[in-house]
């Protein structure tokens, strides 16, 4: 009896090796004609080219439609870096834009230098030829430290002939200035000394 047992079980062994290696030539033939199949579908698909990602700018100055208040970011700092308000006004008879506030947050960066060139640009803009006005106190750029002397240097003036005297000391000996002996007073750019200077100049060359 257990003669007759084992050709049965080699008959059932041979056969179950002979349906697996059916099975894997035929997974083979699957996968080399799926191959086949994705090539050819590659080569016919058109891929258009990805656009580029425009860089972002590394200082940003936006406002609201229709706001007067203007806020700088940058891609350095997480936080507003600083706010102005600036609008259009009639002042001595011709259009500038006033500067109402003006806050620089981190100092001594360039910040604030860069904000007036955007208040030059914003002025030219509005229809003011560049012309800027403010005073210069508390909440203009620093509510610590006068500002006078940031506004000298970036080229305002005043009429206020005595104060103006006082900063331009205050520039050439590179001492601070306090606000009890600087009181807050009205600037513009750009300085009309300077530009009537230079006219006289230009008039004297060409005469």
């Amino acid at each position: 009896s257990l003669r007759r047992k084992r050709p049965c079980v080699r008959i059932a062994s041979g056969t179950l090796k002979i349906r697996l290696k059916f099975i894997d030539g035929f997974c083979i033939i699957i996968k080399a004609l799926a191959k086949k199949i994705f090539r050819r579908f590659n080569d016919n698909m058109q891929i258009p080219p990805l656009k580029q990602i425009k860089q972002l700018p590394e200082l940003l100055i936006y406002n609201k439609p229709g706001a007067h208040t203007y806020r700088m970011s940058t891609t350095l700092m997480p936080e507003v870096v600083g706010e102005m308000r600036a609008f259009p006004i009639i002042k001595n008879n011709e259009q500038v834009l006033w500067i109402d506030k003006l806050l620089i947050y981190p100092k001594r960066l360039g910040f604030g230098t860069k904000f007036l060139n955007f208040a030059e640009h914003l002025s030219r803009q509005c229809g003011c030829g560049g012309k800027i006005s403010l005073q210069a106190g508390i909440t203009v750029y620093d509510p610590t430290v006068p500002p006078h002397k940031f506004y000298r240097k970036y080229g305002f003036g005043s009429d206020n002939k005595r104060i103006l005297r006082k900063i331009d000391r205050a520039i050439q000996n590179n001492t601070n200035l306090n606000f009890k002996t600087t009181p807050p007073i009205t600037m513009y750019y750009p300085d009309k000394q300077k530009t009537s200077l230079i006219q006289k100049i230009l008039t004297k060359l060409y005469l």
